[in-house]
């Protein structure tokens, strides 16, 4: 609804979503939790980058739009979260699970939002490694003729297709090559 309210320029559904993000999902480490309760309670000790990424481009949209440091400082909030916590070994990591205080050793390519990463690094929160390193792996990333890999694996630094490809995950890839001036012949 956040990111809905931002780009229909609709303040009050925009706020309302804000404050909801704010009072129920947003952690105290400042990561967002991605499933609770009808209740409004958290089911889960883990965040999501995709979600996460989402979350701050569109607390930034409502800052531009309409003003309000709290969008900015949530956004700057969860930025940070997301970089103390799925920054790894220079690369971003999928999600963080503060139970278990473990993370995975992939990066899910689809969730490689550049203008996001590139908004962050401006703020001084994403350091400028991290920045360039998520970029060159989205530029960089092969393809088998028609569709690109599903995750990035820090620990061999390689790339892994899926055997069954989820064309959304493909679609966001080359969305996202696209925001860094990128062909994505393969898909056409």
């Amino acid at each position: 609804w956040l990111q809905y309210g931002a780009e229909k320029k609709d303040e009050d559904l925009f706020r309302q979503s804000a404050a909801s993000l704010k009072a129920h999902f947003i952690g105290l480490e400042g990561l967002v939790y991605w499933k609770l309760t009808p209740e409004g309670k958290t089911l889960v000790s883990t965040n999501a980058l995709v979600d996460d990424l989402r979350l701050v481009d569109a607390l930034y949209s409502g800052y531009s739009l309409w003003g309000k440091e709290e969008y900015a400082r949530m956004a700057q909030s969860i930025g940070q979260a997301n970089g103390k916590y799925l920054a790894v070994d220079g690369m971003l990591v999928d999600f963080y699970d503060l139970k278990y205080k473990n993370h995975p050793d992939f990066l899910t390519l689809a969730y490689i939002c550049p203008s996001t990463v590139q908004k962050l690094v401006s703020q001084g929160i994403f350091t400028e490694e991290l920045g360039a390193a998520t970029e060159n792996l989205l530029a960089t990333i092969p393809n088998d003729g028609i569709f690109y890999p599903k995750q990035y694996q820090l620990k061999t630094k390689k790339t892994v297709y899926d055997p069954v490809v989820n064309l959304v995950e493909q679609l966001y890839i080359m969305q996202h090559r696209r925001q860094l001036g990128l062909s994505s012949d393969p898909l056409y």
